[in-house]
């Protein structure tokens, strides 16, 4: 019907836009496909009616004149035509395109009630030209453009299809509800066709953070350690970006309360399995690998004891010549200790280069001979992957032709020799009467540390014995490390206990 307001088309003076045609009781838009293209589009001219009010036909008219361009100019595309001709059977795009742009109801034909008959008329294409059709069906269908988004070197004809607009979706009642299902299908059925997702696992990011920070050896496989944790926890080596809040939240609830196959841990050790997955993500966060860090929405428990009741204490003056005597005993050339005599030989000469240099037990099996001077030792694999130089201090200057035996060499060469070390040394001063747990060979570090405190050595040169960072806060900007010689003046004036040598 014609509305009063307006005048009957046949009576229009304006003139019209290109392939817009006023009839006595309508419009219509008139356009002829051009003769190279009637095969493929399957007619000779577009007709298509759009009503008597002139600013919808208007409006619809721009639409197809539009969409018509588009398909005009990738049908002179030589690939798109390939495309086209791949697609010629079943729901091909070229057929679904004409029976769209000809409707003279709707823009376009394609309807969410069709969706079984596409997933049916699918079947017989390849499994890529059946994704594209079906992830084209759901825009044009549902107003679904996640599966033509995810689409990698998609085809001349889904990239027209993507610019098409989609189909009303209706919004209540039993339609409402089929559409929903109908939709449901589709969606599973897309997911089933789409290939995997290429993405990079925790696993190899934290390989890249400990490539990229140098982390250190023994640091690098407790790093590794604690991120299979969370792997076999997680059931999957997920991607950084899909490890959320919530499962961080539930990982460590596992590890505070445990389950029939493994035993809970400490507050102390939650934190600590938490801080590789906290320094990877700040990484991560910095490099624009991942837009949040989910752990900082971590509350970690606070553990029971302080950093002073927890870490490794030194040994006074009277513990330490307990300490020498029984070790003597045990790994000196005439020792009781059924260790091989090699390594008894090489154990004692590290117990004393750990007191003159505050090295950590793999630091010091981990040196070469090559970085052993007779003044000085290079110390290149470090915890914090920071070299160091420090004087090879006069009570320990054997230790240049220690290294060097095939006794040394021997030993170094075992795997985790600084562990084996560990746990006789831990057997030893026990047996010896010194029982407290606080009391293990990283006591060694904070012993020397008493003595150059003792000694009056400044927070500089302690820090840059040991190779923690140097000053205080924003002041370690602007220190320099001690000198070689400073050091050497403090590390040869340090003094143990009778037996232990001096300078």
């Amino acid at each position: 019907p014609i509305h009063s307001q307006e005048m009957p088309a046949k009576n229009q003076k304006n003139p019209l836009p290109r392939y817009l045609t006023a009839t006595a009781t309508a419009y219509k838009y008139q356009r002829r496909v051009p003769t190279s293209f009637v095969d493929k589009v399957g007619c000779k001219t577009w007709d298509v009616y759009l009503g008597s009010d002139l600013p919808s036909a208007l409006e619809r008219h721009a639409a197809l004149v539009s969409q018509h361009d588009a398909l005009i100019a990738i049908l002179k595309n030589p690939e798109a035509q390939q495309d086209l001709r791949d697609n010629a059977r079943g729901v091909a795009h070229a057929a679904n395109f004409t029976a769209a742009v000809q409707d003279s109801s709707e823009l376009f034909a394609a309807s969410w009630r069709d969706t079984e008959e596409y997933l049916t008329g699918t079947k017989g294409l390849t499994r890529r030209r059946e994704l594209e059709t079906l992830a084209t069906f759901a825009l044009q269908a549902f107003g679904d453009r996640t599966h033509v988004d995810q689409i990698e070197d998609p085809s001349s004809a889904l990239l027209l299809a993507a610019d098409m607009p989609a189909a009303v979706i209706p919004t209540e009642g039993v339609e409402l509800a089929m559409w929903t299902a109908m939709k449901s299908a589709l969606s599973e059925h897309l997911l089933e066709l789409s290939p995997p997702k290429k993405y990079t696992p925790i696993s190899a990011r934290m390989e890249e953070y400990i490539g990229y920070k140098s982390v250190a050896d023994a640091t690098a496989r407790n790093y590794r350690l604690r991120v299979a944790r969370f792997i076999k926890f997680a059931g999957r080596d997920l991607p950084l970006d899909a490890i959320k809040a919530s499962i961080l939240r539930e990982y460590r609830n596992h590890l505070m309360n445990g389950d029939e196959t493994t035993p809970p841990v400490s507050r102390a050790v939650v934190r600590q399995y938490f801080y590789p997955l906290k320094s990877l993500f700040r990484w991560a966060l910095r490099e624009d690998l991942v837009e949040s860090d989910p752990t900082g929405k971590i509350d970690l428990p606070d553990p029971k004891k302080t950093v002073e009741e927890t870490k490794w204490q030194s040994l006074n003056s009277c513990e330490i010549a307990i300490v020498w005597e029984a070790i003597s005993q045990q790994w000196g050339l005439d020792g009781r200790h059924q260790l091989p005599s090699e390594r008894r030989q090489a154990f004692l000469m590290a117990f004393r280069v750990l007191l003159w240099t505050g090295m950590r037990p793999n630091e010091v099996f981990k040196l070469t001979p090559e970085q052993v001077e007779p003044d000085r030792i290079h110390i290149q694999k470090t915890k914090t992957g920071t070299a160091r130089v420090i004087p090879l201090a006069a009570p320990i200057e054997d230790f240049h032709h220690a290294i060097r035996t095939d006794a040394w060499q021997t030993v170094a060469a075992l795997g985790n020799p600084a562990g084996k070390m560990s746990g006789s040394f831990n057997a030893v001063i026990r047996a010896a009467g010194l029982t407290n747990s606080r009391h293990v060979l990283y006591s060694t570090k904070d012993t020397l540390i008493d003595r150059l405190e003792n000694l009056g050595a400044s927070e500089n040169i302690q820090r840059t014995i040991i190779g923690h960072a140097t000053g205080r806060g924003a002041l370690r900007h602007y220190k320099t490390a001690a000198t070689v010689e400073q050091m050497r003046e403090y590390l040869d004036a340090v003094n143990y206990c009778p037996g232990l040598p001096t300078r």
